[in-house]
């Protein structure tokens, strides 16, 4: 293979990953790298290099003119290959995308790295997810920052920053006005952290998506990054999954979302999030005219919260995805879910606001059916159903209210899913829904298929 990329004159991207190829497989396509002109791009994830293997495409990397990314992910590189890698991007002027997450470079790699942005002009993404950097490479990557106007995206969660190093980052932040990604999540920031880092959102020109999943965020931590929002124009994508928001914060957060004009997703999952938190929720989504994806899955908003849901629904133009998943949500709530998705909108309209309705994970038995899909009115083209507790009878009703409105001309994709994995329908059971919708397909010139 080497051989071959030696003289190749069109291959612009290959994917390695998942070979083994070891230190010595890294030598010697290193060697092609050196002497080939085309390949842009090359994924070398999950492949036992080590810090011999680095040293070598680091090698490579100095003299080849032409590669844009590559991605060593998930492989045995520490501090020593880091450093050459490092090294490598102080001279080359053409790489855009290095992609070493879960490496172990450690405090040392990071500080190596953080030298190479300082003078490089050429790298627009770095990955350190995952490498052990702690407060002290964070500090480092931070000072880099502070001088770097080349780094676009930057991603170092689950690397143990915690409030020290996140207080270093924020303050980079302050004068950085070039990054627009930042990846934070799995930190352990804590509220101090969260404080810092709100304050530097406040006025950031560029940050346009910021993930701060899993890193122990409170309600009084929520309130800060509320606050942040209520000033922020430019940012687009905040995840805020897998902390402790609970109800209280998602009323701040909230309240956030009925003045900030820009914001596009937001992710609350696996927040404890209640009814009431819902409901605070619903009534931003009746005003605010922006986002488009809202992230609730693994709360407990259960019916009543659905109902809310159900009432913003009704009257907001710009949502497109809402995951629902895993919130103790029973046909009462799907019912009045799916009620409010026939709005009184034009079909090009309601087409573009809602394309998949995505339950999973609830206790949807589907007995309803006749209500949950026979009130859609518009172009759903998945019905995510899986994991709940939908019976052969309770699927074929599905179906049947599926064909129903395609019969009735109500908007239905001729294209569509219904996903029904895990529910309590066996293998003969699923052969009768499938029957059922083969033969409807055939005279209807339909492709509706059960998952």
């Amino acid at each position: 293979l080497a051989g071959a990329l030696k003289v190749n004159k069109s291959l612009q991207k290959i994917s390695l990953k998942l070979n083994h190829i070891g230190n010595d497989g890294a030598a010697i396509l290193a060697a092609a790298l050196k002497v080939n002109n085309t390949l842009k791009t090359i994924d070398l994830m999950w492949n036992i290099i080590g810090d011999d293997g680095a040293g070598e495409l680091a090698g490579a990397l100095k003299v080849n003119h032409n590669l844009e990314m590559i991605d060593l992910g998930n492989n045995y590189i520490r501090s020593d290959g880091a450093e050459k890698l490092a090294e490598a991007l102080k001279v080359n002027k053409r790489l855009q995308y290095l992609r070493i997450w879960r490496n172990s470079s450690g405090t040392t790699g990071a500080e190596k790295f953080a030298e190479a942005l300082k003078v490089n002009q050429s790298l627009h993404v770095l990955y350190l997810k995952g490498n052990s950097i702690g407060a002290y490479g964070a500090e480092k990557i931070a000072e880099a920052l502070k001088v770097n106007q080349c780094l676009k995206e930057i991603d170092l969660s689950e690397n143990n920053i915690g409030n020290d190093g996140i207080r270093r980052i924020a303050e980079a932040l302050e004068v950085n006005n070039f990054l627009t990604m930042i990846n934070l999540g799995k930190n352990n920031i804590g509220p101090n952290g969260t404080s810092k880092l709100a304050e530097a959102l406040k006025k950031h020109p560029s940050l346009e998506r910021i993930y701060l999943n899993s890193n122990y965020i409170s309600t009084g931590g929520s309130q800060k990054l509320a606050e942040a929002l209520k000033f922020n124009r430019v940012l687009k994508l905040i995840d805020l999954s897998s902390n402790i928001i609970r109800d209280y914060g998602a009323e701040r957060l909230a309240a956030a979302l009925k003045v900030n004009q820009r914001l596009e997703s937001i992710y609350f999952g696996c927040n404890s999030i209640r009814a009431y938190g819902a409901r605070m929720l619903a009534d931003a989504l009746k005003v605010n005219r922006f986002l488009k994806t809202i992230d609730l899955r693994c709360n407990n908003i259960g019916d009543i919260g659905a109902g809310e849901l159900a009432q913003a629904l009704k009257v907001n133009q710009s949502l497109q995805v809402v995951l629902l998943m895993n919130n103790d949500i029973s046909d009462d709530g799907a019912t009045e879910l799916a009620a409010a998705l026939k709005a009184g909108h034009s079909l090009q309209k309601i087409k573009s606001i809602f394309q998949d309705f995505v339950l999973t994970s609830n206790h949807i038995r589907g007995d309803h059916a006749e209500m949950l899909i026979g009130r859609m009115r518009q172009s759903i083209q998945k019905i995510d159903l899986a994991c709940n507790h939908v019976s052969i009878d309770g699927a074929l009703k599905l179906a049947e209210a599926i064909c129903f409105n395609h019969r009735a001309g109500f908007g239905i994709e001729k294209r569509q899913e219904i996903d029904l994995r895990y529910n309590k329908i066996d293998h003969n059971g699923r052969k009768k829904v499938e029957n059922f919708l083969k033969m409807f397909n055939a005279t209807e010139d339909c492709q509706i298929k059960i998952l």
